[in-house]
């Protein structure tokens, strides 16, 4: 039988914090939304996960990295705000430039293939 295998490379990116904490597309995007909606919630709502899982994965972020990535403060009569640190919007452009430039590797790597 001589049946053709079509195939193409693939992969994700994460950065990866000194203590081995990974920030993927996922944790990235989480704190883009928090940080252009000024809300963790609405941005859980938005990206589709839990309030829960949202502020378990920033309180990661943030005990892992040496200062907030994102700032949170409780609601009250005027509702909580969540607003992106400076060190946190270095991180979004940093895995930006990594995600360009690991888009480009797959592109070199990926015409697709037949074995």
């Amino acid at each position: 039988m001589n049946e053709e295998l079509k195939c193409e490379v693939g992969g994700v990116i994460w950065i990866e914090l000194s203590d081995g904490t990974r920030i993927g597309h996922g944790k990235i995007q989480l704190l883009e939304k928090a940080g252009e909606l000024g809300s963790l919630r609405q941005a859980a709502i938005e990206i589709g996960i839990s309030y829960r899982q949202a502020w378990y994965k920033i309180n990661q972020m943030n005990t892992a990295s040496n200062q907030p990535l994102l700032s949170l403060k409780r609601g009250g009569k005027e509702g909580g705000k969540a607003e992106l640190t400076e060190l946190g919007k270095a991180l979004i452009q940093l895995f930006q430039k990594k995600q360009i430039l690991f888009n480009e590797f797959l592109s070199d790597q990926s015409p697709k293939e037949q074995i």
